[in-house]
């Protein structure tokens, strides 16, 4: 009877976890830095919480521009290295939830949530960081160009979540090879 308990044990904790990943993802891409030229917001988001060495995945909102060709991003290192990243445009069918923003259409209640989603343009890029450091984030469209400096830590997601990532599979594994060599012949 002692061995039937952790089944169950494994399926509450999976169970439970599963229910609290939509409350912790349901922030949307991380954002890395915002900035303001006059009437132009442009918000850079991440494919991380910070960004790292290695490959950087960069979204760009730019809200209040008006021409969306030629935009240019680039960042410059703490050594002066300038690091182009090459923006492609993302035509936006809906967001999570329907395309029906906060407001449900035009009430003229003072929300300007859906009028900002739709003057947004947005655009996606790959760069690729060598070095760690403080690097200024330079956007430039319109005629405007704004800056600002981000801090580039050390690549990949934390060893310690690797770690226990992998080991709670690996035990997953065991667990259940334990179990079954345990079994009579009859019911495998």
């Amino acid at each position: 009877m002692k061995h039937r308990i952790w089944p169950v044990a494994a399926a509450a904790l999976l169970l439970a976890a599963g229910a609290a990943s939509p409350a912790l993802a349901g922030g949307g891409l991380p954002v890395i830095t915002s900035l303001r030229a006059g009437d132009t917001d442009v918000t850079i988001y991440g494919d991380s919480l910070l960004m790292h060495t290695g490959t950087n995945t960069l979204t760009v909102e730019a809200t209040g521009l008006h021409d969306s060709h030629g935009p240019e991003l680039s960042l410059i290192g703490p050594d002066g290295t300038t690091l182009s990243v090459p923006l492609e445009p993302l035509h936006i069918v809906a967001g999570p939830d329907g395309g029906h923003g906060d407001s449900h259409g035009s009430s003229g209640h003072g929300d300007d949530h859906a009028t900002a989603a739709a003057d947004a343009v947005w655009f996606r890029g790959k760069v690729a960081v060598r070095t760690t450091g403080y690097w200024k984030v330079q956007f430039h469209m319109d005629g405007k160009t704004v800056t600002d400096e981000v801090k580039v830590v050390e690549n990949g997601p934390s060893r310690a979540y690797l770690a226990f990532t992998g080991l709670a599979m690996g035990g997953t594994i065991v667990y259940g090879a334990i179990v079954r060599r345990r079994q009579p012949n009859g019911r495998r």
